[in-house]
């Protein structure tokens, strides 16, 4: 087991994370007994296995984010200092989003960039959307 999980770390290293991930799991797989040796190793091969799937949860994300940044225009350079920017919170454009029921329908009068509202100023540039279950959970 000891010479599979140096052989996992040399594959991640070599950027071969499915190789990797396998081979850790063959480790873990190995070790059945529960001797302080066996479940050190085995809490080794599943710490690397969860670095090894976090970082490739990562990647998909920040790709996600660099397309954001592309449908969501700039703060304008003349938006008061008062007025917060949620830029980096924005989840989703005010335009084109079709995965929101109706939101084109609804969105498509709103114009874009600092506007006022019953006397308040407001940046509208997205939008930060939150799935049913995370509204459900907002409310306590």
């Amino acid at each position: 087991p000891e010479l599979w999980l140096a052989i996992g770390h040399n594959e991640f290293a070599l950027d071969e994370h499915q190789s990797a991930l396998d081979t850790f799991q063959k480790t873990i797989d190995l070790l059945k007994d529960n001797s302080r040796k066996s479940i050190e190793l085995r809490s080794k091969a599943h710490r690397q296995r969860a670095r090894i799937l976090r970082n490739e949860l990562k990647q998909p994300l920040a790709a996600h984010r660099e397309e954001l940044k592309a449908t969501i225009p700039p703060r304008p350079t003349t938006a008061p200092d008062n007025l917060i920017d949620l830029t980096s919170h924005y989840t989703a454009p005010i335009r084109g989003m079709g995965s929101i029921q109706n939101s084109n329908a609804i969105l498509t009068t709103l114009p874009i960039g600092v506007n006022t509202y019953s006397g308040n100023q407001y940046d509208t540039r997205g939008m930060i959307y939150l799935s049913g279950k995370q509204q459900e959970q907002s409310k306590g």
